[in-house]
């Protein structure tokens, strides 16, 4: 019963996390190619305060990781971008 809970706990996070707006906006943004902090701000047109709070918790949660000043979907990611657009896509 306790995993139950700390797994709904989590699954209800995460799920916060990647409805926040423009989160899908920078996933998307990632999925075409590896970019800098500014490159994201300016395609994504989100202020840099809610921009860096983003990617911060991208990062935590493993969606994305930062090498050099380049931030780049992971494997996890990948697949999430993937997941979101099959489930977007209209019949």
């Amino acid at each position: 019963m306790i995993s139950n809970d700390v797994d709904e706990k989590y699954t209800t996070e995460f799920l916060k996390i990647i409805a926040r707006s423009g989160v899908k906006e920078i996933l998307n943004e990632l999925d075409k190619k590896p970019s800098r902090f500014s490159e994201l701000m300016f395609s994504t047109q989100l202020n840099p305060g809610i921009l860096n709070r983003h990617l911060k918790i991208l990062t935590k949660i493993n969606l994305i990781s930062k090498d050099g000043e380049f931030y780049f979907l992971t494997e996890k990611g990948r697949k999430l971008v993937e997941i979101i657009n099959e489930l977007l896509e209209l019949d």
